[in-house]
């Protein structure tokens, strides 16, 4: 069965001829009347080149009960809510979040778009290839700085992961701590590992991290990493002593304002016992046991105060990991790979 033929120029300008595959233009005085086969669109423009009259008539004929519900938006935008700042934010998140190419800003597809919300705007606003950097950089500062003010004088987590990929090696820190009961999670940094991966590298990389942060390093509750030997030594060596100027200047200013602050040497004994029953008598003495941001703040303060103090760190091994060499320990044994054998044939 044939498809149906909506055009309706065939019906009311043509006769068509099926024994010689011909269709003949029924207008009067039509100098070319004779056209080859009936394709709707053929004989369409036959009608709009020499009939123009027959043509607006064919229009109007064409036009559906559909036709009239649709609604064509306006070519000019009016009620667009954009401003400068929204503009910022968008073009930041498209290089960093979406990873688009900085260059992005300089083609002339999105010039097309964004130039005239720009010139709208005005003030010689205008975001491109090189500005952007520096809208980046400031928002990156501004990142850096919020959690600065968060992690001042808390006890937090860190969690280290290294990885590989097509001869590039990140380190990627991320610190974790709870304020007013919620947990956040948040990146620190992804450095370029530029020499072998030592414990004493990773160690000097990741303590220069914290710095960019003004974490002191007594302030590292835990860090959870994978079972690498590398990344688990240089956990267990990060509590030695190091040779840290900033975090003894941090010492002498908290020293200075002993004053203005709650005294809590009386809640520390001269071993720096933080077990568990030392912890319950810093909370009955300082009577903060409804509030755990504040009993952090105090044991903070209680390890910032005591310079001879060796860091409490410790060293969290990755479940998932370790759980995964633990198959991978069992798969390899004599039975289970006979039993293996057996299933894959």
């Amino acid at each position: 069965m044939g498809r149906t033929i909506s055009n309706p120029v065939i019906r009311m300008y043509f006769v068509y001829d099926l024994s010689t595959n011909t269709s003949t233009c029924t207008i009067l005085d039509c100098p070319h009347p004779l056209r080859s086969g009936r394709h709707a669109g053929n004989l369409e423009n036959h009608i709009k080149a020499f009939h123009p009259n027959e043509y607006k008539e064919l229009r109007k004929q064409k036009t559906g009960p559909l036709d009239k519900m649709i609604s064509v938006t306006k070519t000019t935008l009016t009620n667009v809510k954009l401003n400068k700042n929204n503009i910022i934010d968008a073009c930041v998140q498209l290089v960093t979040t979406n990873g688009r190419l900085f260059t992005l800003l300089n083609d002339t597809g999105f010039r097309m778009i964004m130039d005239p919300i720009m010139n709208s705007i005005g003030g010689g606003f205008r975001m491109n290839f090189q500005n952007i950097k520096q809208h980046v950089n400031s928002q990156a500062e501004n990142i850096v700085k919020n959690i600065k003010y968060d992690v001042i004088g808390k006890l937090i987590s860190i969690k280290v992961d290294c990885v590989t990929r097509l001869n590039r090696s990140i380190l990627g820190v991320n610190v974790q701590y709870i304020i007013d009961g919620k947990l956040y999670i948040k990146t620190l940094g992804m450095p370029e590992l530029l020499s072998r991966h030592s414990s004493d590298y990773l160690k000097e990389i990741l303590l220069n991290i914290l710095k960019k942060y003004d974490i002191n390093k007594n302030q590292v509750y835990s860090i959870t990493c994978d079972n690498g030997a590398n990344i688990v030594k240089m956990v267990n060596i990060f509590n030695e002593n190091t040779e840290d100027q900033e975090s003894e200047e941090e010492s002498e200013n908290e020293s200075e304002d002993e004053s203005e602050e709650v005294t809590t040497s009386n809640i520390v004994n001269d071993d720096f016992d933080l077990s568990e029953n030392a912890i319950h008598a810093i909370v009955s003495q300082t009577n903060v046991t409804s509030n755990v941001d504040v009993l952090q703040d105090e044991v903070a303060r209680a390890i910032n105060n005591n310079s001879e103090v060796n860091g409490i760190t410790q060293c969290i091994r990755c479940s998932v990991h370790t759980f995964q060499l633990c198959v991978e320990s069992g798969l390899k044994e004599p039975l289970i790979q006979k039993l293996l054998t057996k299933t894959r044939k």
